[in-house]
């Protein structure tokens, strides 16, 4: 027996009725928002962020080249167990100290030749960083040499950037004695520093302070220098005596001797009457002696410009300045000063330049403001 289908029927109408089901819309930004937030808070709950470190100092910030390793003190805040110290991303072996210090050692192959180094420290995620850097600084030995002078030296020394040198020097280790100080360019560069003011057949020590406008003061090694002088032919018979009641003053004293057959026109002495300077009058007559703008002495030869005494004392540039010069109501010209150390300081210089003097030359004045200038020998007797 055989069925047949029967076809369902719907009616037209309700198969033309709209359905009243609506999906929801979703909002997929506001949506997202929300789970990155809850996300967030679950990820990070009780995670503490690491600081940013900090460098105060570098102890010691200088080294000598060849150095076969360097040890240095990293002070500063914020140093965690993970910190390290780094030399252009390059970690270096650390310990740390505490939160205020670690240790690294500086290898020989950043201390080969003369450098600087730029130190920092850096501390991993999550947060920490990397510190601003301090320098670190790679210096070749100075080196002193003899001059025409045997009792004048020459101090070489190099810095790879900006510095103030000065040399300090004495007849021994504790020197005492120091020349004027010459500034180093920004990049760097060498100056040639002539000290004088040592005394004759004597070894003398000299070293060179190197000020960094960082606050960073580096000390070369120490050197020695054996002094040469006059033969004892020439040496002048000079005493000093003390006055009481009078306090010496520091300073050198300029002395012309009217010795011609010694053949030494000019001679500097300490107040013990120590020479530490002379002039041989075989070189040419020092004229004239005049002050440089720096405090040094320059003599200019008869015979060709010759740099002589440098690197003396300020005090005697200040009791230079200190005379005063008047005209009379006659025309005359007259010098005053106060007794010593002024005046002392004065008539030593005068008569040396009256000495260099010669006919020839034009007369002219000592001015008052410090700055001595040839005068004939009518302004002198």
């Amino acid at each position: 027996m055989k069925h047949k289908a029967t076809p369902a029927h719907f009616p037209k109408k309700r198969l033309q009725q709209k359905s009243s089901f609506q999906p929801r819309r979703c909002r997929p930004p506001a949506l997202a928002l929300l789970l990155l937030a809850l996300l967030s808070i679950a990820c990070t709950e009780g995670v503490d962020f690491n600081p940013v470190p900090q460098i105060s100092a570098l102890s010691p910030a200088t080294a000598l080249v060849g150095t076969t390793a360097v040890t240095i003190d990293v002070t500063g805040r914020n140093f965690i167990r993970s910190s390290n110290v780094e030399v252009a991303g390059a970690i270096l072996t650390t310990t740390f100290v505490s939160p205020t210090q670690l240790t690294a050692t500086l290898p020989p192959s950043l201390l080969a030749s003369p450098a600087t180094i730029a130190v920092s420290v850096s501390t991993p995620g999550p947060g920490g960083g990397i510190s601003t850097a301090k320098t670190f600084t790679v210096l070749a030995e100075g080196a002193v040499s003899a001059t025409a002078n045997p009792q004048v030296a020459t101090y070489s020394f190099s810095s790879p950037r900006a510095a103030t040198v000065t040399i300090e020097f004495g007849p021994d280790t504790s020197y005492g004695l120091r020349t004027a100080s010459v500034a180093l360019p920004v990049g760097g560069g060498q100056v040639d520093i002539l000290v004088a003011g040592m005394t004759a057949f004597t070894t003398h020590h000299l070293r060179a302070v190197v000020e960094f406008p960082d606050g960073i003061t580096h000390l070369d090694t120490d050197h020695t220098f054996t002094t040469g002088g006059l033969p004892p032919e020439k040496v002048p018979g000079l005493s000093v005596t003390q006055p009481s009641g009078f306090t010496p003053q520091p300073g050198v004293q300029l002395v012309h001797l009217n010795t011609p057959d010694t053949g030494v026109d000019a001679v500097v002495t300490d107040l013990a009457g120590n020479i530490v300077w002379f002039h041989d009058k075989l070189l040419g007559g020092p004229f004239p002696i005049q002050f440089l703008s720096n405090g040094n002495f320059l003599a200019v030869d008869s015979i060709r410009p010759f740099g002589a005494l440098r690197e003396f004392d300020p005090a005697v540039r200040a009791a230079l300045g200190a005379v005063k010069r008047y005209v009379t109501p006659a025309g005359n010209v007259r010098f005053d000063a106060e007794r010593a150390p002024h005046a002392d300081h004065f008539w030593a210089l005068a008569l040396a330049l009256a000495a260099a003097d010669d006919s020839s030359a034009p007369a002219t004045d000592f001015l008052s403001s410090g700055l001595p200038r040839p005068f004939s020998q009518a302004f002198l007797f």
